[in-house]
């Protein structure tokens, strides 16, 4: 998860004051989000975190608890790799790669995210958006070669990988 909360019940004790509280909204629908997933209720989970990206939105400018201003500043306000990791349980990769999307923008260096993005892209039918994502990826593990490899095989052309080692 992007960000936990120190002390959960301190949270969930909170969160009787949900509709009178923009701030106890934003954190309650996160935390609320990642337990509903957790558990496995993962059609709720999404729905929550449209909740918490909108009470987010709302409140970002000046958040007065700092377990709010940690969450905020650690997501951006989004929910975009916690909402990819529910649509990819849900079965929907390409949805779940279209919410990984911004975050591998944001952050192009990490290796395992930019690795899952184009895995998703793949599992999706979209093999030429995963190469081009997996052509992304800083070749930092010893892994990478048989990722982008096992990604060329799955778009129907293995023997290509040979052009892509070279330009590395």
């Amino acid at each position: 998860p992007a960000c936990q909360t120190a002390n959960p019940e301190n949270t969930a004790a909170l969160c009787s004051d949900i509709d009178e509280d923009r701030e106890t909204a934003t954190l309650c629908r996160y935390h609320l989000a990642q337990a509903l997933s957790a558990e496995g209720y993962y059609q709720a989970a999404l729905t929550e975190y449209d909740g918490f990206e909108r009470t987010a939105a709302a409140v970002w400018n000046a958040p007065a608890r700092l377990e709010l201003a940690a969450l905020l500043r650690s997501t951006q306000g989004k929910a975009g790799e916690d909402r990819s990791k529910v649509l990819e349980n849900l079965g929907r990769s390409g949805e779940a790669a279209d919410a990984l999307a911004p975050v591998v923008a944001a952050e192009p260096t990490n290796v395992e995210r930019g690795k899952r993005y184009a895995r998703l892209l793949s599992l999706a039918g979209r093999f030429d958006e995963a190469l081009i994502a997996a052509r992304q990826v800083p070749a930092e593990d010893a892994d990478f070669v048989e990722f982008l490899f096992d990604l060329h095989k799955r778009a129907g052309h293995p023997e290509r990988i040979i052009d892509d080692l070279r330009v590395r």
